[in-house]
């Protein structure tokens, strides 16, 4: 993607930062690769600057929205980086899950 100015939900600082959104998690890795240094985004939701990286790449994980495996006999999910919460509970709550 690029240079992208991006900030945290606090907007405490709005940086430049090499975005690089991935789909698959194979992608993950090459993604990093040339880079003085990486950081895993979600959804920019924290109120400090910890989802940052300014100078450095950003590696944007919403594209890993994936449900993997769910093992229904002791609530075991497996999900990509992408999947937020709100998937979760939108999709386990009405099976009865809490």
């Amino acid at each position: 993607m690029g240079a992208v100015k991006i900030s945290s939900w606090g907007m405490l600082s709005n940086d430049e930062h090499d975005v690089v959104d991935v789909f698959e998690q194979s992608q993950v890795l090459p993604a990093m690769q040339g880079a003085r240094t990486s950081i895993a985004y979600g959804l920019g939701r924290s109120y400090g600057d910890v989802c940052l990286n300014p100078g450095g790449r950003v590696i944007r994980m919403q594209g890993l929205s994936q449900f993997i495996s769910f093992d229904e006999s002791n609530g075991l999910l497996t999900c990509g980086a992408g999947v937020t919460l709100a998937d979760i509970s939108n999709t386990f709550i009405p099976r009865g899950w809490r």
